[in-house]
């Protein structure tokens, strides 16, 4: 209750929803309250955006990387013949574009001349 003990209440003057001098608008803000304070704890057990699920803190360290050695060196090999788009060589090696970009090197060093 908002009332602090001297019969001063809460009245929202715009839209009337909130009025804790009746028995209804007690009951609103007191749910309000309800939910706000089950929200805040149950926020606090909840697994926060990127994080692991609980026992699982090393997810990604037991993770299988998508791309071997021998991938690599394939697409490696493709993307350098300049005959394949990276579709279709991350399509020959079972992952995503962004899989090979990730793997690969796509820019020839330019060679040093004597």
């Amino acid at each position: 209750m908002v009332e602090f003990g001297r019969g001063v209440g809460v009245q929202s003057l715009t839209n009337g929803i909130v009025d804790t001098t009746t028995a209804h608008g007690k009951l609103v803000f007191g749910m309000f309250a309800l939910m706000a304070e089950y929200e805040a704890a149950s926020s606090t057990n909840a697994p926060r955006p990127g994080s692991s699920p609980p026992g699982r803190e090393d997810a990604k360290a037991d993770a299988h990387p998508k791309m071997t050695r021998e991938l690599i060196n394939k697409a490696q090999r493709m993307n350098d013949a300049r005959q394949f788009t990276m579709a279709e060589i991350a399509a020959s090696c079972a992952v995503t574009p962004m899989t090979i970009y990730r793997n690969i090197q796509t820019t020839k060093p330019i060679p040093e001349h004597p």
